[in-house]
């Protein structure tokens, strides 16, 4: 009897015997695949007595259970084609996903390039700081992030006040000149009620490095207010100044190196006094 395998098209020559009236379960040595075989659909072929009479076994009436039929063992120089076609399907498989490998590996490392140069992207195209928005990497011009920004109101011996923190967090490879801050309060409708500048109190942010800030009003606006913190003034390309020493205080005492007023030299005069023993001079008359 000569079996033909549904899946593969491999075919298998079996004792006649072996396929009983109600069918069995067979399995293709070749590809694996199993089916419910009846003797009706095998095609005639050689038949083997020998090996039909070693698979008929009597049950004694009893039910007994389908046995998966294992066909005769590949050929040989079918094995080495199948053995050659998977090297052929493995090559074919390496060759289209190598490039793609190598193209996410690219894409990767231009993102990772990307995201720590994105200050000096941003400076030289404005326009891809909302691209690094997008993908959760916060960039701009000055090269800093203001983020964790808490309003507090709090009570001292002054009265109400309202304390405003944050933190300054690098964004760039290098040290940043820090600009001054502007605190603003806005209400619901996003209205400014209050707005003040602040010194964050330092001049130079250093790469890879963090400042907190912190900042207090007093008599502060009532309502439900939210504090918005923004740098005051342009990118510096150097770090701010010192403010110059107060000049020392002039006017009339002379003090702290002020000049002291001029005194006028006057024509002294002779004054007779109660105790003068000159002679008064008396006017001389004509005769």
């Amino acid at each position: 009897m000569l079996l033909t395998c549904p899946e593969c098209a491999a075919k298998y020559n079996v004792a006649d015997g072996a396929i009983p009236a109600r069918g069995r379960t067979v399995r293709c040595a070749a590809c694996q695949h199993t089916w419910r075989q009846s003797p009706d659909d095998a095609k005639d072929g050689v038949l083997n007595l020998a090996a039909a009479s070693k698979n008929l076994r009597p049950n004694n009436g009893l039910r007994q259970r389908p046995k998966v039929l294992s066909p005769e063992p590949i050929e040989p120089h079918a094995r080495m084609r199948k053995k050659v076609q998977n090297k052929i399907e493995l090559t074919n498989r390496l060759a289209i996903g190598l490039p793609w490998s190598i193209a996410a590996i690219l894409l990767i490392a231009g993102g990772l390039a990307a995201t720590s140069y994105r200050t000096d992207i941003v400076r030289a195209w404005p326009k891809s700081a909302s691209v690094f928005a997008a993908i959760g990497q916060p960039a701009n011009l000055y090269g800093i992030n203001i983020v964790r920004v808490r309003a507090e109101p709090r009570m001292d011996e002054k009265g109400a006040r309202i304390m405003v923190s944050g933190l300054l967090t690098s964004l760039s490879r290098h040290d940043e000149p820090v600009p001054y801050l502007k605190v603003a309060l806005l209400n619901k409708k996003g209205e400014e009620k209050l707005s003040w500048m602040v010194d964050p109190g330092i001049e130079v942010l250093k790469a890879g490095n963090v400042h907190a800030f912190q900042t207090g009003r007093a008599n502060p606006v009532r309502g439900e207010l939210r504090a918005v913190v923004t740098f005051a003034e342009p990118p510096p390309k150097a770090p701010r100044q010192p403010p110059p020493p107060p000049e020392p205080p002039t006017g009339k005492t002379g003090l702290m190196g002020a000049k002291a007023p001029a005194v006028q030299n006057t024509p002294t005069q002779d004054v007779a006094t109660a105790d003068d023993k000159r002679l008064p001079l008396e006017p001389v008359t004509a005769r």
